[in-house]
């Protein structure tokens, strides 16, 4: 005897949120029919405990996400708020559209969205055909939610495409802020090569790319060491490496969908495709980087580790004003305490944000340095 269950969302995200809290209770109505089990019995495995009847539900719990535009997937949708979109990185999210955020969107407030990497996305033929397609996104998605503000946020690549695009809403006085996840709105990177190892070639560059997305950063950096001191450039091909990566990242990578080698196979194949291809949408036409093509007013906030949080700010400062800082550990992938300390230091950003509608008009000077929680006592 079966059932089936059919419904948005795919196998990367279905156990995790509000997907999560779903699937547990289809699985609480199907033992109730099938076998009556009683639900009140102590002896019920707990992880069925989570699911909370619908009359107890209160008018602020988040409504099931809902994909209002190809291309734009929500991953939470709060009653109220703004509106965020997570632009992807150079791996065009091989994880999953929204998976390398770990657990953020869920401690985030409003609408939270990842913009997809998709067919029509890949045919894109230049950086600036791709952020305007995603803008376009954007703003059908925000029409339909029917939202004031715009917060866009990137990682690597995804913060030089989330900078282009709002100073494209500047340009229409959409209002919108900026969310750098310790990564410059340029690219190549001024500060370091962390997230280019195309010398490297195809799904080793991805392998690493992966893993240190996934917190093994000193891993990737001796893997680097490796082939640059040795001249072991892994002739045996990317299979090794996957193997040894996913050793030090299993445990990390559950909090993504990944729970098996293979899966972090294929993922590491996808990777490299994306990284192909968008690297030759960042080619410079003129010059030796890309950037964006005028100053951002609007706020930005820069999330990043000590060491290189004033070196961020110092490069964003040429095409940003308002700049503030939040300072987290860069070491932890977007779970447990790094995911929340990032959602609470978002949220007030967001209310300092918020106030400076109140404030009279005029120049604003740029933070020296501050939190967006310490800006905001200053408004």
């Amino acid at each position: 005897e079966m059932e089936v269950a059919l419904g948005a969302g795919s196998h990367y995200n279905m156990m995790q949120g509000a997907q999560a809290m779903v699937q547990a209770q289809l699985v609480k109505d199907f033992l109730q029919r099938l076998f009556g089990v009683d639900f009140s019995n102590a002896n019920v495995p707990g992880s069925l405990s989570i699911v909370v009847p619908e009359s107890s539900k209160s008018a602020t719990d988040d409504t099931a996400p809902v994909d209002f535009v190809q291309g734009i997937r929500a991953l939470r949708d709060g009653p109220e708020g703004s509106c965020a979109y997570f632009l992807h990185g150079l791996d065009g999210d091989a994880l999953g559209p929204g998976m390398s955020l770990g657990s953020l969107p869920s401690m985030m407030s409003g609408r939270v969205c990842a913009v997809e990497y998709d067919d029509e996305a890949f045919a894109c033929e230049s950086i600036e055909a791709l952020s305007r397609l995603y803008k376009s996104r954007i703003l059908q998605d925000r029409a339909k939610k029917q939202a004031e503000d715009v917060l866009l946020a990137g990682r690597s690549m995804g913060a030089l495409l989330a900078c282009m695009i709002a100073l494209e809403l500047q340009k229409e006085q959409i209002r919108c802020s900026l969310v750098t996840l310790d990564s410059e709105v340029i690219w190549p990177s001024k500060l370091d090569n962390s997230f280019c190892y195309d010398w490297l070639g195809g799904e080793v560059e991805a392998t690493l790319w992966l893993s240190r997305l996934a917190g093994a950063k000193d891993f990737v950096e001796e893997q680097v060491q490796s082939a640059v001191t040795r001249g072991h450039l892994f002739d045996e091909g990317a299979s090794r490496l996957q193997t040894a990566a996913f050793g030090q990242i299993a445990s990390n990578l559950t909090a993504f969908g990944v729970n098996s080698l293979k899966e972090f196979r294929s993922i590491c194949t996808l990777a490299s495709s994306n990284c192909a291809r968008l690297r030759q949408l960042l080619r410079p036409t003129s010059g030796s980087m890309r950037a964006p093509s005028g100053i951002f007013d609007g706020k930005v906030l820069i999330v990043a580790g000590e060491e290189r949080g004033q070196k961020l700010r110092q490069v964003a400062s040429s095409h940003c004003r308002n700049i503030s800082m939040c300072t987290v550990s860069t070491e932890e992938v977007y779970v447990g305490e790094a995911a929340t300390t990032i959602a609470n230091e978002i949220s007030w950003f967001l209310r300092s944000r918020s106030q400076d509608r109140r404030r009279k008009p005029g120049p604003e000077a740029t933070p020296d340095g501050k939190s967006a929680r310490e800006e905001e006592a200053l408004v």
